[in-house]
């Protein structure tokens, strides 16, 4: 029997065939490895608008690299905003700070300039500026591309101006018509009184710019029309389109080169922005401004006269931010010293015509002045009339010689009414004109009138507490007429000065009361009738008190008429008393009792009038001041037969 060997072959853990799965595995962690570390940045974007987002589609870019792609567009919860979720590539997340900046890049044409047109071909994209601060993955787009200060020898510098204008983004700064710079961007200050513009002079021109250097507008036309001449000024063609702003640096001391964020003045053209360097920086000519309410005549070139000889002429004018005319003058150097503290400005356009009872007065200063506008000036004695502004003597404008001249104090008087008060009408005292009316206007309640008023010299003094004031006209009548030369002359205000302190707001009355002091009680009657200011009160046809004023209800349903029982009388009025209306004619017309005409007397036929009477017994109560008693429209007989005995106050 053959016994056949056994080969015993011990066999490895580890067969090939297992090789196959084991690579597969290590190549398939390579790749989400790889996935892992290639895998893109979430973040969000909000705009006010979608327009040209579209999610899969629009790309994120920066410098021309592509860096993210939109994944989805939203609307936000409030329905007021889009929520662009984005995902960018790991490589810009040391970009992704606070003061990161996103926004929309779209074609656009305007006349200084054409950006995005890359769009045109590839869409909409959104551009990124990488920030700083902390870490951030959420975002608020910017309306605009944001002002890149990345060249640091550049100089950027900011100019306040109180109106854009013609302004725009690109819009160049001329030196000498040569394009230096442009405007970056502007932006309405936090008080909204002014705009910032935001500007970027080029390196090799920075040295051009100083800190006194000025700025001007230097968009559009420039025209000047005058008599002798007629001239028009225009930066540029580029800037006469698109705006433009031009500077230059005037022959003063100061020389200092501008630095990174100093500040300048933007000037309406260039003769604002040449005059308005300080006088003691130039020589030859002093520039003096002036304000008015209105230009009226006065134009550039319109001539400055002293003593109707011209001195100077106007070089400019322009709105002031509170709306009223800022005219610049020169006036030449030997005439100087006529310039004071004292001086005095008044409009000397065309002709002065004054005319009155007494006469004709006609003046102007020159042919010229009558043509083309003028200004005169004089020195009178009193207190400095010019205000100070930003360092500089600013001078009111008068409207002729006569006001200029006046010293003059303003106050304010309130009417009832404006019966007989106008613009003009004249102040007097012991019969001197000391004053006028220059302006008649409703007061803020509506109820009254308020004159504005000015008075002259030595009544400037009149003005304070304890002062009155009442309008002065004509009365016309059967037993008496007082003024009758206001006929002729127009109504005045009559004043009677005061002794307290100095005030300047009054009270004034519509006519001069007779009886100053006294009882005043109040008359109700459904209607006012014949009733008038001053008509007297009557008691047994003998005048005892007068009708000072009335007015409606506070229900508007009767007529309260205030009266005034002189001091004397005072005692006649007592809590019984029975008022009635005396006016006119009191007819009774019957068919068996014929035809019965009352009247208490020809003179309140004419005038009118209030009667009262008290019965024989004494009130029950002792009549007060503001006590009102109705007022009948006729008395009865029985009124007309009391005949009590009464006390009267010995004055």
């Amino acid at each position: 029997m053959t016994v056949t060997k056994v080969n015993i072959v011990k066999k490895h853990w580890l067969s090939g065939i297992w090789l196959l799965p084991l690579v597969g595995a290590l190549m398939a962690g390579w790749i989400v490895f790889q996935n892992f570390q290639e895998k893109g940045i979430e973040i969000s974007i909000i705009f006010e608008d979608a327009a040209g987002i579209t999610a899969g589609k629009t790309l994120l870019m920066y410098k021309g690299v592509r860096i993210g792609l939109v994944k989805s567009v939203q609307m936000s919860d409030n329905f007021k905003q889009i929520k662009v979720m984005a995902e960018v590539v790991p490589s810009v997340v040391e970009g992704l700070r606070q003061t990161t900046g996103f926004w929309l890049v779209k074609p656009s044409i305007s006349l200084t300039e054409i950006t995005g047109l890359d769009t045109i071909v590839s869409g909409d994209y959104i551009s990124m500026n990488p920030g700083t601060g902390e870490s951030q993955r959420e975002f608020t787009a910017l309306q605009s591309p944001p002002i890149l200060f990345n060249d640091s020898k550049s100089l950027y510098i900011d100019i306040m101006v109180d109106h854009l204008g013609s302004i725009v983004r690109g819009s160049k700064i001329y030196f000498r018509e040569i394009p230096v710079g442009e405007v970056l961007d502007y932006q309405l200050l936090a008080l909204e009184d002014q705009v910032k513009i935001n500007v970027r002079i080029e390196e090799r021109y920075t040295h051009l710019v100083k800190k006194s250097s000025r700025f001007w507008n230097a968009s559009g036309l420039s025209i000047k029309v005058g008599l002798s001449d007629f001239s028009v000024h225009t930066e540029s063609l580029a800037a006469l389109i698109a705006g433009g702003i031009a500077f230059y640096t005037p022959n003063v001391g100061v020389i200092e080169l501008a630095e990174n964020g100093g500040q300048f003045h933007l000037y309406d053209d260039f003769e604002m922005a040449e005059v308005e360097v300080p006088e003691k920086e130039k020589s030859g000519s002093q520039f003096i401004q002036i304000a008015a309410d209105e230009l009226g005549s006065l134009t550039i070139g319109s001539k400055v006269y002293f003593k109707k000889i011209p001195v100077g002429e106007i070089i400019n004018y322009a709105l002031s931010p509170k709306n009223n005319i800022l005219i610049t003058l020169e006036i030449k150097q030997k005439y100087l010293h006529l310039i004071s503290r004292k001086t005095r400005f008044w409009r000397n356009s065309g002709l002065k015509i004054k005319a009155g009872l007494s006469g004709i007065k006609v003046d102007m200063a020159s042919v010229q002045a009558l043509l083309n506008g003028g200004i005169s000036f004089t020195n009178v004695e009193g207190w400095r009339t010019y205000k100070v502004y930003k360092g500089r003597r600013r001078y009111p404008l008068y409207e002729d010689a006569d006001i200029a001249k006046e010293h003059v104090k303003n106050i304010q008087i309130e009417f009832d009414l404006a019966q007989g008060i106008n613009t003009g009408t004249e102040l007097k005292y012991l019969g001197i004109k000391v004053g006028e009316i220059t302006q008649v206007k409703l007061a803020a309640d509506n109820q009254s009138i308020i004159a504005q008023a000015k008075l002259f010299d030595s009544a400037t003094n009149f003005a304070r507490q304890g002062a009155k004031f009442w309008l002065v006209s004509a009365e016309i009548g059967l037993f008496k007429s007082k003024h009758l030369g206001t006929l002729i002359k127009g109504s005045y205000i009559e004043i009677e000065p005061g002794t307290g302190k100095k005030i300047s707001h009054f009270k004034g009355q519509l006519f001069l009361p007779e009886i100053k002091k006294g009882l005043h009680v109040i008359l109700k009657s459904p209607k006012l009738g014949s009733i008038k200011i001053s008509n007297p009160v009557l008691y047994r046809q003998i005048k005892v008190g007068e009708v000072r004023g009335f007015r409606l209800a506070n229900n508007a349903q009767q007529v309260l008429i205030d009266i005034y029982i002189a001091q004397k009388y005072a005692a006649l009025v007592q809590d019984n008393s029975k008022f009635w209306n005396v006016s006119g004619l009191k007819v009774d017309l019957g068919v068996f009792s014929g035809v019965e005409i009352r009247a208490d007397s020809l003179e309140s036929i004419v005038i009118g009038g209030i009667a009262f009477a008290t019965p024989t017994s004494e009130a029950d109560k002792k009549v007060i001041n503001h006590q009102t008693f109705y007022l009948h429209e006729d008395s009865e007989q029985t009124w007309l037969n009391w005949s009590p005995e009464i006390n009267l106050i010995t004055p």
